[in-house]
């Protein structure tokens, strides 16, 4: 399926904002993502997986610049036309508690459309969100948190949920060192937690196994099972 480019700009530090134009018919579950191609130049390139940051006017998506796709991505202007598939994935699912966001850098993005259908629910949530330094942020909301303390608390994200107990449930999504210590302090403080794990992928939907993650159930495979998991199911 094309869609068309609305808007590319560059919002923080090697960080992009992508708006694409909704396909008519399009559904979306927070949580789920898009399989995006592009290789403008026909380049062997495989299709790369990108959270969607939220589904209102515009499919929103934020990435980060790392290699040569999305060095590629960042050249697409207003008005040009970009292959995807999906949405891939299930979404977040909801539980009858006091709800918290946790999101590491580029990890942030499936959050925000995660806040935005909680807000549209009248749902309270509180988010926590942790990133390298000021430069790397590209939120304005929620406690923040960052390595070198140029901006909101010095420290991990992870720091900032020390005062949880067991009546809250965290969605949780950023690298793997953040999540893995949001596991133990899960496992020491009692609350519950699904995390939404980033993994490199070929196809989106099962058949390649290039995303298989050990479980309790065995392996299974991020863009079909997940990306969410319940964090008890993950073996490290």
């Amino acid at each position: 399926m094309k869609t068309i480019v609305l808007n590319n700009d560059q919002v923080a530090k090697d960080t992009y904002y992508l708006q694409l134009q909704v396909p008519e018919g399009f559904k979306y579950e927070p949580g789920q993502f898009l399989m995006l191609k592009i290789n403008k130049l026909n380049e062997p390139l495989l299709r790369r997986p990108f959270s969607i940051a939220k589904v209102d006017e515009t499919i929103d998506i934020y990435y980060k610049v790392i290699g040569l796709g999305t060095n590629i991505l960042k050249s697409y202007k207003k008005g040009d036309l970009i292959d995807f598939t999906g949405p891939f994935g299930n979404g977040f699912d909801l539980r009858n508690k006091r709800i918290v966001l946790c999101g590491g850098g580029i990890g942030v993005a499936p959050l925000i459309g995660l806040k935005y259908f909680l807000d549209s629910k009248n749902i309270t949530s509180h988010c926590f969100f942790g990133f390298n330094s000021k430069e790397d942020c590209f939120v304005d909301f929620g406690e923040i948190a960052t390595l070198d303390g140029s901006l909101g608390k010095k420290g991990s994200v992870v720091d900032l949920l020390e005062d949880l107990d067991n009546s809250f449930h965290v969605y949780a999504c950023g690298p793997k060192g953040m999540l893995k210590a949001l596991c133990e302090l899960a496992d020491r403080k009692g609350f519950s937690m699904d995390i939404s794990l980033e993994s490199n992928m070929a196809c989106g939907f099962g058949v390649c196994l290039g995303c298989s993650i050990n479980t309790i159930n065995g392996y299974k495979q991020v863009c079909k099972d997940g990306p969410a998991f319940n964090y008890t199911e993950i073996i490290w």
